[in-house]
């Protein structure tokens, strides 16, 4: 994936399409175990070009868990969100080609230990028909 030796169990997505004028979860969750020493990060690949016009809005957001299932989903903040990526529509254009870095999202340790999360789920969402273009994204140790 993108030139790292990735573990199945740090996978978020695996060339996932993006939404269609929605918003959807990564594949997977990623169980973070709880105190990260700050080292953990969530890098997410574009896997096909990613054009996002003008106009439109497309967001990746971090979301923090308690438990494995979508029923324990609470945002890491209460009435706010976490953004790897926050585009409006007021802002430019993205224009990124097959294997560039989207955003690297380092994981909240005091946050996530605080409110007892241990797992990690991404949230795409945008405005666009983004569905024929696909990430990658995983958790990564930080050197």
């Amino acid at each position: 994936m993108n030139g790292y030796n990735i573990d199945q169990e740090l996978i978020l997505s695996e060339d996932q399409a993006l939404p269609n004028n929605t918003a959807a979860d990564s594949t997977n969750m990623v169980n973070i175990g709880g105190m990260t020493g700050q080292k953990l990060s969530i890098l997410v690949y574009a896997t096909t070009d990613i054009d996002v016009l003008t106009g439109k809005a497309m967001s990746i957001e971090i979301q923090g868990f308690t438990a494995d299932t979508a029923a324990s989903a609470v945002s890491p903040i209460e009435n706010a969100h976490v953004y790897g990526l926050h585009k409006t529509a007021a802002d430019g254009a993205i224009d990124l080609a097959s294997g560039d870095l989207v955003c690297e999202i380092p994981i909240p340790e005091t946050l996530f230990a605080e409110n007892d999360y241990t797992w990690v789920q991404l949230l795409y969402a945008t405005d666009d028909d983004l569905s024929a273009m696909k990430v990658n994204a995983f958790v990564s140790v930080i050197a």
